[in-house]
């Protein structure tokens, strides 16, 4: 993910694959705190995935609302801006002229 965050041009490769984790990591150490409780393991490393079952639902949530939602509406305002450009008005410098808000710059 570091590699995919070096340059901008990969920044929404980056953010799919820290919302893929984040979105798995729940259901993931549910099932190896089972695990865990299957082999009768007990301690620290039980517990350990027992709490990030329960915590990674919450950061799961806030990801998805704190990250993606404000990118996502961003990306429409952005969309909708450069679909109200007349026709080749946006393929060239103006396109280049708008921030990432969908602001001209």
């Amino acid at each position: 993910m570091a590699a995919l965050a070096s340059d901008r041009r990969w920044v929404w490769h980056a953010v799919g694959a820290l919302g893929v984790v984040e979105l798995t990591a729940p259901d993931r150490a549910a099932l190896v705190n089972e695990a865990l409780k299957r082999i009768e393991l007990e301690g620290s490393a039980r517990r350990y995935f027992a709490l990030h079952a329960t915590l990674d639902k919450k950061h799961s949530a806030s990801w998805n609302r704190e990250v993606i939602a404000p990118l996502v509406a961003a990306s429409r305002r952005r969309g909708a801006l450069l679909r109200s450009l007349p026709p080749g008005a946006g393929s060239g410098s103006r396109r280049r002229q708008l921030n990432e808000d969908g602001e001209p710059s």
